[in-house]
């Protein structure tokens, strides 16, 4: 039972012991195609670029990246590879005694086997190698420090850039904005990149920041290979001259402009349909016969706003032809309510003044009465004897034929 057991147990750990391994070499996998990400130095490698509008192309770093480099630049396929570590092999096999006296820790045939084989590094070796055998200027960026360049004829077929990373990498290096898997085909009359003016251009930008950076100079903050490598990397692309204003207020920083553009998330500006003259008037004519309105810069106003489709222009008119009639008779309905209200109020106030004209004529009547009667209470008291009025007897005239009228006696009469 112990001898099995433990085999059992050697399994397990083998098995466990592999699962590491793999997970291990996955991890490295997934780092060797991301080296961009993981390299610190890759901001300022961008920035030290773009003063010559180029930009960083990210490569596998698997030990075959130099190999790969001269693939994306001459094919734009970094995956053709193998095919360039063969040439250049063979070439180097041929020119022997170019090469030999240069290897000097190994024998020249131990070191092409080993360079032959798939993931091992190339060197200055290989650079050359290239340069020679395709005609080719080799542009070797480095990190703050002159640009390196490799190159047998003059003019040379072939211009091809690559950057080197912390002594252990090199990436392809394209212009500025391209995302092509085309032929890098840049053509650069420089001879070296000068670190202390990119330094001066940098401390100029911050002083810039400041103490307020002038409109003429943003010529010197960004150019227009900046303005179109933003457009291009824009979901919706917007007017370059709003590019431009932004990079000035951004003091020519590409990074923050992409992401306050991109923030705005401005649509794209639809391109206006053209439609001949003739067309045109006939659409609005029959608009007009449709609606029954002749008002034709009203009509033409509706039918470009509609994209210059008849059905949506007729509808739209309509509804404003209804809207129209609703709003009048709306205004009719306000003026007849008013018109009442104010014979309402006429009315009101005639009745309000019936009243008060009776009223008035009552204490007239009053006050006349009253002052009557005083008067009379005056004669009394001065005469001593009530006037009073006599009531005359009517008298039926059958009783009194043949009588005379007698006046009445015993009445006193008081003038008043």
């Amino acid at each position: 039972m112990g001898p099995r057991r433990d085999n059992l147990n050697n399994k397990l750990n083998s098995s466990k012991r592999q699962e590491r391994e793999d997970r291990q070499q996955e991890k490295k996998d997934r780092d060797k195609k991301t080296y961009l990400k993981k390299d610190k130095a890759t901001p300022a490698f961008n920035q030290q670029l773009r003063a010559f509008n180029l930009q960083l192309r990210d490569i596998v770093g698997d030990g075959n990246c130099l190999f790969r480099s001269f693939a994306d630049q001459m094919d734009g396929d970094q995956h053709r590879h193998a095919s360039y570590r063969e040439k250049i092999c063979n070439y180097m096999r041929n020119n022997r005694e170019d090469f030999e006296p240069f290897i000097v820790d190994q024998s020249f045939d131990a070191f092409v086997l080993s360079l032959s084989k798939d993931g091992t590094y190339g060197g200055n070796e290989c650079i050359v190698a290239f340069s020679r055998l395709f005609d080719a200027k080799i542009c070797i960026h480095q990190l703050n420090q002159p640009v390196w360049i490799v190159c047998f004829s003059d003019p040379p077929k072939h211009e091809i850039h690559i950057l080197y990373h912390n002594y252990e990498h090199y990436s392809s290096v394209r212009s500025l904005g391209d995302q092509a898997s085309t032929p890098a085909n840049i053509r650069k009359s420089m001879t070296t990149c000068d670190p202390s003016l990119i330094n001066e251009k940098n401390k100029k930008t911050a002083k810039e920041k400041n103490n307020g950076a002038c409109a003429n100079d943003s010529e010197e903050l960004f150019n227009e290979y900046d303005v179109e490598y933003i457009n291009s990397q824009l979901t919706n692309p917007v007017d370059l001259q709003l590019i431009r204003d932004t990079l000035t207020d951004k003091y020519g920083d590409i990074d923050e402009t992409i992401a306050h553009l991109l923030a705005l998330d401005i649509p794209s500006s639809p391109q206006p349909i053209s439609i001949p003259e003739e067309e045109s008037n006939e659409s609005i004519e029959k608009i007009m016969s449709i609606t029954n309105i002749y008002n034709v810069e009203l009509v033409q106003q509706s039918y470009t706003r509609n994209n210059h489709d008849i059905d949506s222009t007729v509808q739209a008119l309509l509804a404003l032809t209804i809207d129209d009639n609703k709003t009048s008779e709306t205004f009719s309905d306000v003026e007849t309510i008013e018109d009442e209200e104010k014979e309402n109020k006429s009315k009101t106030k005639n009745s309000r003044s019936v009243p008060s004209r009776q009223l008035k004529l009552e204490k007239k009547k009053a006050k006349k009465q009253r002052a009557t009667e005083k008067h009379r209470a005056q004669v009394i008291t001065t005469t001593g004897k009530t006037s009073t009025k006599p009531k005359e007897e009517k008298v039926d005239p059958s009783d009194n034929n043949g009588q005379e009228n007698v006046p009445l006696a015993n009445m006193e009469f008081i003038s008043i």
